[in-house]
């Protein structure tokens, strides 16, 4: 017994010198946190010269050693990386921004249920009121949902002053997108540090490299044309002016046939070699993969250099039309508006029935109230949930640090309450509210994803401090820090799943209520099977 008592008391000592080791070497680092070095460094240096200093010396040799090497090897340059310590005070600034975007990531969830709901609604009243009708416009239908056919047409000449081109005859869009060949920063914050990433991609703005964080040899010139042009015609179908927002919706572009002659000019003005007919990938709105360009280089023949251009002229001609909206008479002349709700609904869960009553839709005098935004502005609209959030994202910050009207900016640049289609071929009514259907589906899918992503992101934010501090123990921070990521991910899943169960309860009632009875049937009767089967036949 004597033997065991001291095997006990040498395993206590053991224990207890064990933790002294561990807390000791957790004060030692946190010691060095704020210094923005770790206690460890060392061990990669010998004598002050990195480990990486000695593997190339011993590589490659020293000055004057009598070692033949071989000829360099000169590979296209497309980037370089440069890490520098995260302070202390910049993981509070991302605690309270994630903070925020937590909030908002909620009610993003909250609001896309609600606006599915709405746009649901809105879809099912459409089916009821709609009208297909001929080009012809008739007073009698005035504030009415009608679905016209026709041919588009204008006799407005539209031309690029900056590019001194003329789009064809009955052209109702014309524009030039030009790419220019750029350094662009890419910024990564990690636990402990921030990495600074610089890379050479074709960019459609002008990248300003003076507000780079390593300016020094990443410098991109200035564009000498403007990024985008583009003209607008005053179109007609029959007796209808098309809005703005319905010429947002013609994406069925054409590329101009530009002479040999433009193209010398253009390259001259550019101050640029000649341009070559090449292809170029878009990455946002149509995202066409082979899209024609004419290409105009800074003069380097091998591979592309910071300062070439990439230009396209394209234009959208006049054809069959398809246009589902509430014909109105505006400035003497019968257009379009979106089907909208009269009243704007933010957070606040009001089941609301789409009626002439609730909706811009006239009654059978004609008479209603107007839409909460029956404005005429353009927007392009080439039906990419992208571009849609991207949009969302950019609006919201105009309603910082208010998460509530972030997200009702979110809404009103990506996902309004309203229906207002065009297709650029002669199809029926129900096609139009079947693909605007599709879409709207394809739409609130994104936009949950969006709010999930962003639940996550933010919840990273907020642990930052945290991460941060533990980033500083070695591989013990490290392990901290997957456990960290693991909470994240588990909080993320059910926070999302709760709103998103809570907004369907609160929108969706009858639907949510059917769907647990069917639940709780299920589990009842399964417990119930497995009770008989316990019990047995006797």
């Amino acid at each position: 017994r004597t033997d065991m008592d001291e095997l006990s008391a040498s395993s206590r000592r053991m224990a207890t010198g064990f933790r002294l080791l561990l807390l000791s070497f957790g004060t030692l680092n946190m010691a060095f946190v704020l210094q923005g070095e770790v206690p460890w460094q060392s061990v990669f240096q010998s004598n002050g010269v990195p480990v990486k200093e000695i593997l190339n010396n011993s590589l490659v040799g020293k000055p004057g050693d009598s070692v033949a090497e071989p000829a360099a090897l000169h590979f296209l340059e497309t980037g370089d990386t440069h890490t520098h310590n995260k302070s202390f005070a910049k993981t509070l600034t991302e605690m309270v921004a994630g903070a925020l975007c937590f909030v908002m990531s909620i009610m993003i969830l909250w609001r896309n249920e609600g606006h599915a709901v709405r746009v649901d609604q809105l879809l099912l009243f459409a089916k009821r009121r709609v009208k297909e009708v001929s080009s012809a416009a008739s007073s009698s239908n005035l504030r009415d949902l009608v679905c016209v056919q026709g041919t588009s047409s204008t006799t407005d000449c539209l031309v690029l002053n900056n590019f001194n081109v003329t789009a064809p005859a009955n052209s109702i869009k014309l524009r030039a997108v030009v790419w220019m060949y750029q350094w662009t920063e890419q910024r990564k914050d990690n636990d402990g540090n921030t990495t600074y990433k610089y890379s050479k991609e074709w960019v459609q703005e002008q990248v300003d490299s003076k507000d780079f964080k390593h300016p020094g040899g990443h410098e991109n010139p200035v564009c000498p044309v403007p990024f985008l042009e583009r003209k607008l015609a005053s179109a007609m179908l029959g007796d209808f002016k098309l809005p703005q927002r319905v010429i947002g919706q013609l994406q069925r572009w054409r590329p101009c046939e530009l002479s040999d002659q433009w193209i010398n000019e253009f390259a001259q003005k550019a101050n640029r070699k000649q341009g070559t007919r090449t292809t170029h990938r878009e990455t946002d709105g149509l995202a066409r993969s082979s899209l024609p360009v004419l290409a105009f280089t800074m003069g380097n023949d091998f591979g592309n250099e910071i300062g070439d251009l990439r230009v396209c002229i394209e234009y959208v001609p006049s054809g069959s039309l398809t246009v589902l909206g509430v014909q109105v008479e505006k400035d003497g002349a019968w257009s379009f508006v979106p089907m909208q709700y009269v009243s704007h609904v933010r957070l606040n869960p009001t089941i609301v029935r789409a009626n002439t009553a609730a909706t811009n839709l006239g009654d059978g005098s004609h008479q209603t109230l107007l839409g909460e935004d029956e404005n005429d502005t353009y927007e392009e609209e080439a039906r990419n949930t992208i571009d849609h959030i991207k949009a969302g994202v950019q609006a919201s910050l105009k309603g910082f640090p208010n998460p509530g009207n972030m997200t009702d900016n979110f809404f009103k640049a990506a996902a309004r309450d309203e229906i207002l289609y065009a297709c650029e071929e002669h199809i029926s009514a129900s096609e139009c509210l079947r693909q605007e259907g599709a879409w709207e589906r394809k739409l609130s899918v994104a936009i949950r994803t969006f709010g999930v992503v962003l639940m996550y992101v933010s919840l990273m934010a907020v642990f930052s401090p945290l991460r941060y501090l533990l980033s500083h123990l070695w591989f013990i921070g490290a392990l901290l820090n997957g456990g960290i990521w693991l909470i994240a991910i588990a909080c993320t899943c059910c926070c999302s799943s709760l709103t998103i169960s809570a907004a369907w309860l609160a929108f969706r009632p009858v639907m949510s209520l059917a769907v647990l009875l069917t639940s709780f049937a299920c589990i009842a009767v399964a417990h119930k099977v497995s009770e008989e089967q316990k019990v047995g036949p006797y």
